[in-house]
């Protein structure tokens, strides 16, 4: 039996493909990569702004005198959906309002 050899255009087409699978495959990744990042930053602006939230209500209620509603605001807080976690971190807002 004689061996036939693949044609130039045969060899070509598979490179292509092989090339533009590759290509391809690259793209989707890339694309996944960037995507979870932009989830990321996201979810960290997310907390940033509730955060931000939280300590105006708490310095709002303190100017006013009505400190002793914090407890209850941030237990409201931590009800909001999509929160798994809240720490409250008095010692910056005892070391202001401790010369008063």
């Amino acid at each position: 039996m004689i061996a036939t050899k693949p044609s130039i255009k045969s060899i070509t087409i598979k490179k292509f493909l092989i090339l533009g699978f590759i290509f391809l495959f690259s793209m989707i990744l890339l694309i996944a990569i960037n995507f979870r990042s932009l989830i990321e930053s996201s979810m960290i602006d997310k907390g940033h702004t509730l955060a931000l939230s939280i300590e105006s209500a708490l310095t709002s209620h303190m100017l006013t005198g009505n400190y002793k509603n914090k407890r209850n605001i941030i237990d409201q807080a931590a009800l909001l959906p999509g929160i798994d976690n809240l720490k409250i971190i008095l010692f910056f807002i005892t070391k202001i309002f401790k010369k008063f």
